[in-house]
């Protein structure tokens, strides 16, 4: 089991959840993006709250026990294409889209995610590699 003496991180004796998970990743060489239900609710396109911690990530699927009361953290295997854009909100909204799914996702959310969104990031969407499906809802939500 590897363990990381995290006192010393920032200065605080116990660092918090989110700093540890990103410590292990960059240990790790790994990318990481919010899970799809948490990036949903950060651009306000649903109300729901994760009561679980998950990332995505470029490592391998897993769970590990992380911080203070050992807390319980997925790390969840993805298709590179989610992970395309490093830490900025156009990747949240990648993100958001693929947890809706092709079933799910729809215009009116593709709206939603766009108004979150400035001109420029949504260019910077529009512009990344995605799914025909996505693409098009999208270009749609630019309509109404």
């Amino acid at each position: 089991m590897l363990r990381y003496d995290l006192k010393f991180i920032d200065g605080e004796a116990e660092p918090n959840t989110y700093k540890i998970i990103f410590l292990i990743a960059k240990d790790n060489g790994e990318a990481l993006q919010i899970h799809g239900a948490k990036a949903l609710l950060a651009l306000r396109v649903s109300t729901q709250v994760p009561m679980s911690y998950a990332y995505y990530t470029s490592g391998k699927t897993r769970v590990l026990k992380v911080g203070p009361g050992s807390v319980p953290v997925r790390f969840i295997h993805v298709n590179p294409m989610i992970l395309q854009h490093r830490r900025i909100i156009v990747e949240a909204a990648l993100s958001a889209a693929w947890f809706e799914g092709k079933t799910r996702f729809n215009v009116k959310t593709a709206k939603k995610i766009q108004d979150a969104l400035t001109d420029e990031q949504f260019d910077t969407l529009l512009k990344s590699d995605m799914p025909k499906w996505m693409r098009e809802a999208f270009v749609k939500s630019l309509a109404f």
